[in-house]
């Protein structure tokens, strides 16, 4: 092949791939997440009510994207705390086992720790036990254990504004 047609087709070459790389430039965005926007989450490691204490911390994750505006805010798997803040093993003073949970932050995109609620009204703390919103999940006369396959929804305590990142900005 004569070299300028090898020139003219390495140049195309780098054209296509300069417009595939950098065609779609990197934006910043910047969304309002609402109060009361749910999270769903779980928690990394089990805590039962035989063991848990009240301050011993509890790490959960985000089970799946929260998409605002249509960009992902917190993406699946980000990373995020909270604490004990009750557990009755089963039998204590005659009652059925439970635990309480304060679910305190989730990382949203741009790094930020978005506070968490209970229910989109604020309310703090999340109650599992064999009675109430859980009761199908736990049954009656045994230890409370969340395990990382039990999903539910917590929701996000105040406005936020979180700064996303769009097109190529890896």
């Amino acid at each position: 092949m004569p070299i300028n047609i090898q020139r003219a087709l390495l140049a195309l070459v780098v054209a296509l791939l300069a417009a595939m790389s950098f065609g779609n430039p990197a934006r910043a965005s910047v969304v309002t997440i609402a109060a009361g926007t749910e999270v769903k989450v779980h928690v990394v490691d089990k805590v039962s009510s035989a063991t848990a204490k009240p301050g011993d911390s509890v790490a959960v994750v985000a089970a799946q994207q929260v998409v605002v505006q249509g960009l992902q805010v917190v993406l699946a798997g980000a990373a995020g705390q909270g604490h004990v803040v009750a557990a009755t093993p089963l039998g204590t003073r005659g009652k059925r086992a439970s635990i309480t949970i304060a679910l305190d932050w989730i990382q949203a995109v741009d790094g930020q720790q978005l506070g968490l609620a209970a229910t989109a009204g604020g309310a703090a703390n999340l109650v599992f036990s064999s009675t109430g919103p859980f009761a199908k999940t736990f049954p009656k006369n045994k230890e409370i254990t969340l395990t990382p396959d039990l999903v539910f929804s917590v929701y996000t305590k105040d406005e936020r504004t979180v700064h996303v990142v769009t097109g190529n900005g890896y």
